[in-house]
């Protein structure tokens, strides 16, 4: 959706609380600007659905996680490990 986007810094506040197949797959990949994302998943079971899409950030990026979300995936399918973790839904 926003593959190469550079100058993106906020992405939008993924709202959906269930994902699907490959739903967010390479979303935000290259958008090396990118410094706060907020998702609000509680369940990221589906095949591929966070497949790649984060890009190599720094460490400057800014994750908000839905508190009631059970999942601690990291890497290049969950949550970037450079990142600051927030469990809250605040901005």
């Amino acid at each position: 959706m926003f593959y190469r986007c550079t100058n993106l810094t906020k992405g939008p506040v993924l709202s959906a609380l269930i994902l699907k197949e490959r739903c967010y797959n390479s979303m935000f990949t290259a958008c090396s600007k990118l410094t706060y994302i907020k998702m609000l998943a509680t369940d990221i079971s589906a095949y591929s659905c966070l497949g790649n899409w984060m890009p190599a950030t720094n460490a400057s990026l800014e994750f908000h996680r839905n508190p009631e979300a059970t999942w601690m995936v990291t890497g290049t399918g969950g949550i970037p490990k450079q990142c600051t973790l927030f469990d809250d839904t605040e901005e």
